[in-house]
């Protein structure tokens, strides 16, 4: 990876030249900073203002690993596209999607909940979320001297509940992701969303997280930017906190309006 500082003005004259851009972002940790419980995360005035500003210039979709209705409501801002549940539910001109999943994917992750809901009461601090489609399991407000013990009991009930191949853990940042077993990601989402707007658009992608990954995968002609110190990924560039990310939202607002100006004088 390149870093981001160091390559702005490259990848600043590519956003420049490019006659339609698509921005495809995260929310925790991109959009809002990572928070000791994910149930209190929120986005700063500064960044929604940002995002507002750049929407009006592009076309702009959170694709997070919330449930749709949850992300929307915690950006609130509207004419956005929108990805939920790492790419399973979208929102996209005013228009609902969603990909079908068995019904029985329901009741194992029912079962799923259920013995976790036993584990919380051993372990102060776990956090279950609920989005339909998936489910989280947070352990990072468990006591950092029990969480090694909490994640292998975790692991346990995921284990007897996956080995069937109809759902699949994914990691994250300090939780357990349990989804279908689908090739249909957050890079799937942005390509269907890409592929619905005109030829030659110029995707920019930042994440955060090893569920982002699918993202720079799908979208590596384009400009792929991994938010945090992590040394691996596919993205091509790196920024390293989330205020970054608002600094590099101003400058993309502020290279399309120069470049408006100077088609207009031509």
């Amino acid at each position: 990876m390149h870093n981001l500082r160091e390559s702005r003005k490259k990848v600043l004259a590519r956003v420049a030249s490019a006659k339609h851009i698509a921005l495809f972002l995260d929310f925790d940790g991109v959009l809002s900073p990572i928070t000791r419980d994910h149930r209190k995360a929120l986005i700063g005035a500064r960044t929604k203002k940002l995002l507002v500003a750049c929407a009006k210039q592009f076309f702009v979709a959170v694709i997070s690993g919330r449930a749709l209705k949850d992300v929307r409501r915690r950006v609130g801002i509207r004419g956005l596209s929108y990805g939920g549940n790492h790419g399973l539910e979208w929102k996209f001109n005013s228009k609902n999607f969603s990909v079908p999943v068995p019904t029985s994917n329901r009741r194992i992750l029912d079962m799923i909940l259920r013995d976790c809901r036993a584990l919380s009461k051993q372990f102060l601090g776990l956090s279950l979320e609920d989005k339909d489609l998936t489910i989280s399991i947070h352990y990072r407000m468990v006591s950092p001297r029990f969480r090694k013990h909490a994640i292998t009991a975790i692991s346990k009930v995921l284990d007897t509940y996956v080995k069937g191949g109809k759902l699949t853990v994914v990691g994250g940042h300090m939780l357990f992701n349990i989804r279908p077993n689908t090739r249909w990601d957050k890079g799937s989402v942005a390509l269907w969303m890409l592929k619905r707007l005109p030829k030659g658009t110029l995707p920019i992608s930042l994440g955060d997280d090893v569920t982002d990954e699918a993202l720079f995968r799908t979208l590596r002609n384009g400009v792929t930017i991994r938010v945090g110190h992590t040394k691996k990924s596919l993205a091509r560039y790196n920024i390293f906190s989330r205020r970054e990310v608002d600094s590099f939202l101003s400058s993309l607002f502020i290279a399309k309006q120069q470049n408006k100006v100077r088609n207009r004088v031509q």
